[in-house]
């Protein structure tokens, strides 16, 4: 699982028959992308895609042409749209979910530490600041914490791969900025897509230790109304099989989403130059 909170409720029907499960896999996969967050993640990768394009273009000289960047926005837009990464998502969950599963899934988000954990998830991510609001408090509030308190905020994020999603979803969504960026200024120094990977991915020990600090300030802050005993029961389910199939599967719906939508951005980027659209 991930940083993305996991909130599922699946239909009890869905439970019927192997015959049903099969039938209903992509009701399913909906269902637990919508519970678990990560539906309304990925409807936040465009606007950031957008956004760090926007900026790099603010101080590029010289920029791109008003009718580049605007047929730039466009291939961003359509390549990084929810729909897509939630199709993509979608497929990978509903192929890979495994049906003996299923049933502790359901069980414990139907249960009373799972509608709780639910509910201060939602309510953390409903209210949430600014991020350095959030780590400033969040870790102050683990400084203030039992060994134990933080061991378990710990195990969370250890077992959600929690920061392993947030970098995975920054890098993929600077790649797809730095090579919109080669595209809008053919004078720009020309880098491959190997060269662009291998640079961001120069970052990498950085981004974990900023987002690890960043994640356990977050979780302290969302489960601060759990007790103990709660958060004991809930690493305890993210530790299942059940729960390590899910956490292991949203990575693998995440990556698959990311990739695919940077891979259509690089296909549709040269038509993005006024001599392609002549």
């Amino acid at each position: 699982m991930l940083r993305i909170v996991w909130t599922l409720l699946l239909p009890a029907c869905f439970l019927a028959t192997s015959s049903s499960f099969a039938q209903g896999r992509s009701d399913i996969a909906e269902d637990l992308l919508r519970k678990c967050g990560l539906w309304e993640q990925l409807s936040s990768v465009e606007p950031q895609v957008q956004a760090g394009f926007s900026q790099a273009m603010s101080v590029a000289q010289p920029g791109p042409s008003a009718a580049e960047a605007e047929r730039l926005a466009r291939v961003i837009k359509s390549s990084y749209a929810a729909s897509r990464l939630r199709a993509t998502a979608s497929q990978v969950i509903a192929e890979g979910l495994a049906e003996q599963h299923v049933a502790d899934l359901v069980r414990w988000y139907a249960s009373p530490v799972g509608v709780a954990i639910t509910k201060a998830e939602e309510q953390f991510s409903a209210s949430q600041g600014e991020p350095r609001e959030v780590a400033a408090s969040g870790a102050a509030m683990l400084e203030r914490s039992t060994g134990q308190r933080r061991e378990l905020i710990d195990a969370i994020m250890r077992e959600t791969k929690a920061v392993d999603a947030a970098v995975e979803m920054t890098l993929s969504v600077a790649l797809a900025v730095q090579r919109g960026i080669s595209a809008a200024m053919p004078s720009a120094p020309n880098m491959t897509g190997a060269d662009i990977t291998a640079a961001l991915e120069s970052q990498r020990p950085r981004l974990v230790d900023a987002y690890s600090k960043l994640t356990a300030a977050s979780f302290a802050l969302t489960y601060k109304s759990v007790s103990d005993a709660d958060l004991e029961r809930y690493v305890a389910f993210i530790k299942s099989p059940a729960g390590q199939h899910f956490s292991a599967l949203a990575m693998r719906a995440l990556d698959a989403a990311l990739s695919k939508a940077t891979e259509e951005l690089g296909r549709n980027l040269p038509s993005t130059r006024d001599r392609a659209s002549a």
